[in-house]
């Protein structure tokens, strides 16, 4: 599973990370904390969605970065 801590810059997206990380832990589920930015961040979902690690891995990605090509892999990503 994806899950998106998406927003620009002092927004509050590294305290919402950390709050998402903690329920996550107090869950016992297992995440991986990703920093995608820029034309990195369409590169890595694609990756993500190819492997399958999406469907087998809770990834929380954190980004500043958001153009159509990220929203057209999001809205096919599990």
């Amino acid at each position: 599973m994806i899950v998106f801590n998406a927003g620009v810059p002092r927004s509050g997206t590294v305290l919402v990370g950390a709050i998402l990380r903690a329920l996550y832990a107090e869950a016992r589920v297992a995440t991986a904390l990703d920093n995608a930015q820029g034309p990195e961040l369409p590169r890595h979902l694609g990756t993500l969605i190819e492997t399958g690690r999406a469907r087998r891995e809770v990834r929380l990605i954190h980004t500043h970065s958001w153009d159509p090509e990220t929203e057209r892999l999001a809205a096919g990503s599990p």
